[in-house]
This record gives structure tokens, C-alpha cells and sequence, in this order.
């Protein structure tokens, strides 16, 4: 009812495949870029003692691919977008785009008639192929006080940021109704949880979905207890040590409603025979035949489901602002009409300041 498009067993194997095709196509274009003029990268310059003809037509592609390491698929055809579009203009022009020219890259941005925040992706492009791929020269341009003005006095025509409304406590508790509610379908019993997942556990939704263990610890005298899991790879793990540990969520089985709804999501996974573990997302997308596949949803489909969800529920929040992001918003911002400190709040979001960068990483005790 939401629009959810059912995928065929078939899609999966494609979605893998344009997964790795994505991939190859960023390494073909900054590979095409360096080789444009090699003796502006120092990546496509041979060391002492190694031939430059075959340094170039065999050790150039392991060198990208080595240099890009484990930046992400859509950063990387982000960054190498804005130097293409540059070096077709100085090319149009009569210029080798390479080694990178100051005032060329600044009649670029004059005469490309950009949107508001293109200057500013070109100079972080700029400053990626510098300090990634050693990009000769760079420093003319991220120097540069008029393409840096320039690109500031672009970025304030963006459109104002509208942040997503958080949910009601009316909304929450009907999520936590429809994972009990033994006549809906099991798929929206297991989206609602997913998305209780995302407020009870403050939650981005590409966290949720790199979720790899539940565990269900509820001591023996006590009512309530917590939902133990471990996020893979999360936004905000910037370095490579952050990348290599788990980020411990904790969500506590006491809700807003008297049945509670952790052990009863729990049980519905299970009966659909739904895995948690690496590669499997928490809520992936249906096929047409019934059951589950590996494909993880989309946001914007997870989005509309969640609306879908919600519809029937009254209340003074525009419906059609809310999204998965509004999810992780809800408690944080009761918690600041509440009052909670900020130190608090700032830990139940996942971020951190100055000395507490590897207090989230390392108490799963404190995130309880």
C-alpha cells in the first residue's frame, strides 16, 4: 500500500553486480582523469628504478583503486564529477586542464552558470585529489580568496535547511500497536519495529541497517531490560580505527505502551526467518514470490512506508515532512524539552567532543 516496489529473486544477483559496477565505473573515471596528464598527479609518477611505459599501462589502475582504499562508492563519483566538468571546460577552451590552473579553474566557476553549491563540491573535489591522489598544484586553487568567496557568496543562495519533524508520541505508540497487532501482515509488523528500532535507538537509518547482532537481556527479577546490538559501519566513524569496531546500541524494552514491543518484533523476525548478521540488513526489501531478500530498502522507500504506517494517526505534524530521519530525532528532542543535560543527549546521539571521542566505541554501559 505504501508503494513498495516487490523485487524478483533474479534482482538480487543484479543488484550485487551494480554494486561492482558502480565501483569499476569511479576507479574508470579517475583513472581516465590522471592519465589525461600523469605528470600532474604524483600517484602516476614511476618511482627510481621502474619503466614509465609499463608503470603506466599495467601499475596505474592497482594504484587508484589502491589510493581510494575504502572511501565509499557514492563519494567517490562525487568527487571526480566537478574535475570532470572542469577539465571538458578547460579542454573546450583550448587548455590542458592539468597540472590545475588557478585562474582557470576560477573562469570555470564564472562561466558555468553553477548551482548554489556546486563551487563549494568543486573545491572539496579539488582538495580530495589532493590529498588522496596528489594532485599537483591544488593548493593555487584551495588558496585562491576569490574562488573561495566566490563559492561562499553561491553557497548562501542554497535553499534554507528544513529539518524532519520528529514523531509524536501518538505516532510511536501506534508503530509499537501495529508490531502487536496479530491481524496486520508480518512485512508491516517488521517495518513498524525497524522503525521503532530507529527512535528507541536514536538511530540514522543506514546505521539500523548495518545492525550485524541482537541480543535480548532482561534480568530475572526485573520487568524490563535492553536490546543489546552492535552497528557495523556507521556515518560517523570517520577513521579507519572507528571503521574496524562495532558501535554498541542500546534500546530499551520500556516503551510507551504497557506490551512493550521488542520481544514481540523479535519473535516476528524469527517466524519470518529473518537473520541478523553482516550483509543482511535489518529490514530488507520483499520479492514478489513472498519472503525476504538481501537487497536493503531504500530510504526514500523506507520513508514512505513509514508514512503509510502513520497516516491514520491525528496530529498537528505535516505528514508528508516525516521520514526515517524523523525517527532519530523524536526522543533526542524530548530529551532536550525535558531538560537532560547537553553532555547527555549528545552521548545518546552518537556524537562526542574533545576527550569522549571513544567513550560511544568503548562503554556499552554508559550507552545503557
Amino acid at each position: 500500500d505504501a508503494g513498495l516496489k516487490l523485487m524478483k529473486r533474479t534482482d538480487e544477483h543484479l543488484w550485487a553486480l551494480q554494486i561492482s559496477y558502480d565501483r569499476k565505473a569511479a576507479y574508470k573515471k579517475w583513472t581516465s582523469l590522471i592519465l589525461d596528464e600523469p605528470g600532474a598527479w604524483s600517484i602516476s609518477r614511476p618511482k627510481a628504478g621502474q619503466d614509465y611505459i609499463t608503470f603506466l599501462s599495467q601499475g596505474i589502475g592497482e594504484t587508484v583503486k589502491d589510493c581510494l582504499g575504502v572511501k565509499a562508492t557514492g563519494t567517490l563519483h562525487n568527487r571526480v564529477n566537478p574535475l570532470i566538468r572542469y577539465a571538458q571546460h578547460a579542454r573546450d577552451s583550448g587548455i590542458k586542464p592539468f597540472p590545475i590552473s588557478e585562474h582557470v579553474a576560477y573562469q570555470f566557476l564564472k562561466q558555468s552558470d553553477p548551482s548554489p553549491s556546486f563551487p563549494r563540491s568543486f573545491i572539496t573535489s579539488v582538495a580530495f585529489a589532493k590529498h588522496v591522489l596528489g594532485l599537483l598544484s591544488a593548493d593555487n586553487v584551495l588558496d585562491s580568496c576569490r574562488i573561495k568567496g566566490f563559492s561562499a557568496m553561491h553557497y548562501t543562495k542554497k535553499r534554507k535547511l528544513v529539518q524532519r519533524p520528529p514523531l509524536t508520541v501518538a505516532q510511536i505508540e501506534h508503530l509499537e500497536r501495529c508490531v502487536n497487532d496479530v491481524d496486520k501482515t508480518a512485512y508491516d509488523r517488521i517495518a513498524a519495529g525497524f522503525f521503532l528500532v530507529l527512535t528507541f535507538g536514536r538511530l540514522r537509518f543506514s546505521d539500523a541497517q548495518s545492525i550485524t547482532s541482537m541480543e535480548l537481556e532482561i534480568p530475572l527479577d526485573a520487568e524490563h531490560g535492553y536490546l543489546e546490538c552492535a552497528a557495523e559501519r556507521c556515518k560517523t566513524a570517520t577513521t579507519l580505527e572507528k571503521r574496524t569496531r562495532l558501535l554498541p546500541v542500546v534500546i530499551p524494552t520500556k516503551s510507551f505502551t504497557t506490551d512493550g514491543w521488542v520481544e514481540c518484533w523479535l519473535a516476528v523476525r524469527e517466524q519470518a526467518k529473518l537473520v541478523t548478521g553482516k550483509g543482511m540488513p535489518l529490514l530488507p526489501n520483499p520479492p514478489a514470490g513472498g519472503g525476504w531478500t538481501k537487497v536493503p530498502i531504500t530510504c526514500e522507500i523506507a520513508g514512505d512506508w513509514l508514512r503509510a504506517l502513520i497516516k491514520d494517526v491525528p496530529g498537528p505534524k505535516a505528514l508528508t515532512r516525516v521520514a526515517a530521519h524523523s525517527c532519530k530525532s523524536s526522543l533526542l528532542s524530548m530529551c532536550a524539552k525535558y531538560g537532560m543535560e547537553p553532555a547527555a543527549r549528545r552521548l545518546l546521539g552518537y556524537h562526542s567532543a574533545g576527550r569522549d571521542k571513544s567513550m560511544i566505541v568503548y562503554s556499552r554501559d554508559a550507552m545503557a
